[in-house]
C-alpha cells in the first residue's frame, strides 16, 4: 500500500508540475477524438472486449 501511495504522490506531482503540457496533450487529444458516433460506438464495443479479454487472461 506505501509503495502505491508513493506512486500516486510521484505521478501527481509530476501532472501538476507539467500542468500546462498535460493540458496541451488534453486538448490535442480532445480535438482528436471520433466524431462519428458509429465509429465511437464501434471503438467502445472493442475497447470494452479487449478489457474483459484481459480480465480473462489475468484470471488463468
Amino acid at each position: 500500500m506505501e509503495l502505491y501511495e508513493c506512486a500516486r504522490n510521484l505521478f501527481e506531482e509530476t501532472i501538476n508540475k507539467n500542468a500546462a503540457e498535460v493540458g496541451r496533450v488534453l486538448r490535442e487529444l480532445e480535438s482528436a477524438r471520433i466524431q462519428d458516433p458509429v465509429h465511437a460506438g464501434l471503438f467502445s464495443v472493442k475497447a470494452a472486449a479487449r478489457k474483459e479479454v484481459n480480465r480473462a487472461y489475468l484470471a488463468l
